[in-house]
């Protein structure tokens, strides 16, 4: 038995090697193709061989090693997503399914969807396709997946504030969005330290704001705005929250101790 096991083991990890080797050889063919013959036509055939590609993993099977296929489809979202020149003439359609493919191989990977949430909503533009991954990952995990760790962003509650950041921004949904606040709420206790207990504090305050208010919506997408340029990964996102907080009547200034001063307009009356 010990060595039908360890001979199934081993198969299935060289068959996962040998799967996987193959599919990234034809990327870098791709890739090599595309380098040599810069075009619009190239930029539109890369996306359709992506897009089969992209299939194909959805119907490859992990041998148990979902995880790893998770990572290494992120790894291949970061080059697609930074190809900004390339995305400008087909724009970010492959987003979604980056995100379908990542959630379903492995809901754990808490840190890819802090960026699969930004890009899908903003980039992509289906922030309701976003909300119902978001949903689907945080159903299946629980709060203390990372009760403390070290990066504070990557602890799971986080996973709530984003789906609130759409909920409120994309979907205007102040209901829905109370209710993930107040669950960002409750699993930030889970920490049991003070830093948990900071994190509770701002999406209690959160959904208590969002309980209360009513003509005031704009000051609303303006926290939800803030909240994005305060975690932006990358210049593309956190230039974009910038000029939507500005349209939004925000004023950033630079005070002579060299700190930036965030001046909010008038509430609604």
């Amino acid at each position: 038995m010990l060595n039908k096991i360890s001979f199934s083991t081993i198969f299935s990890s060289l068959t996962l090697l040998i799967t996987l080797t193959s599919v990234i050889s034809l990327q870098k063919q791709h890739y090599q193709q595309l380098k040599s013959d810069l075009s619009t036509d190239n930029y539109i055939q890369e996306e359709k061989k992506l897009k089969v590609m992209l299939d194909v993993q959805k119907q490859m099977p992990s041998f148990g090693f979902k995880n790893l296929v998770a990572d290494w489809t992120f790894l291949n979202f970061i080059q697609y997503y930074g190809d900004e020149t390339a995305r400008e003439e087909t724009g970010y359609s492959l987003t979604t399914e980056y995100f379908e493919t990542i959630a379903e191989q492995d809901p754990r990977f808490i840190q890819a969807y802090f960026v699969l949430s930004t890009a899908n909503s903003l980039f992509a533009g289906k922030p309701d396709r976003t909300v119902a991954l978001m949903q689907e990952v945080i159903d299946s995990i629980s709060p203390d997946i990372a009760p403390k760790s070290y990066l504070v962003k990557q602890d799971a509650n986080y996973l709530w504030n984003y789906k609130g950041v759409d909920e409120i921004l994309f979907m205007g949904d102040l209901k829905a969005a109370r209710h993930s606040y107040e669950m960002a709420e409750k699993w930030s206790k889970y920490r049991e330290d003070e830093t948990g207990n900071y994190m509770a504090e701002v999406a209690s305050r959160t959904a208590h704001f969002l309980a209360t208010t009513k003509r005031d919506v704009k000051h609303a997408s303006i926290g939800a705005w803030l909240s994005i340029l305060s975690n932006a990964s990358d210049d593309k996102t956190r230039d974009y929250a910038l000029d939507r907080l500005k349209a939004l009547g925000v004023i950033f200034n630079i005070t002579d101790e060299g700190t930036v001063e965030v001046i909010l307009p008038e509430k609604d009356t």
